[in-house]
């Protein structure tokens, strides 16, 4: 079952624990914090480029699959992240490699 989420959500309230990718890339995370703060980032043709921000929920728990970089940036700056742009997809108790936010390297 896919979710489509249509209003502004703060990333705190999804209860994401963490992803299915273990690492974030540090210039890129910095550089859409920078972007996020200036007002400039342009949510919809991030979309367009690299796909919904999607959360998939494994055995009862929620994890980033898609769109890492937008969801922490937000997260960091504790802003809300517009309509339109996160799916969650139900994906059961699938066997999947999954990464605690404790795990995750953020690389240079």
């Amino acid at each position: 079952m896919i979710k489509f989420i249509k209003k502004a959500v703060n990333p705190d309230s999804l209860n994401v624990i963490g992803s299915i990718q273990p690492d974030l890339t540090r210039e890129i995370l910095d550089s859409m914090i920078q972007t996020m703060k200036e007002g400039k980032f342009d949510w919809d043709k991030a979309k367009e480029n690299d796909g919904f921000i999607e959360i998939w929920e494994v055995n009862g728990n929620r994890y980033l699959a898609n769109g890492n970089h937008r969801y922490y940036a937000a997260e960091h700056l504790g802003i809300n992240i517009p309509k339109a742009q996160i799916i969650i997809i139900d994906k059961g108790n699938i066997e999947v490699p999954t990464f605690l936010r404790e795990n995750m390297n953020i690389i240079d």
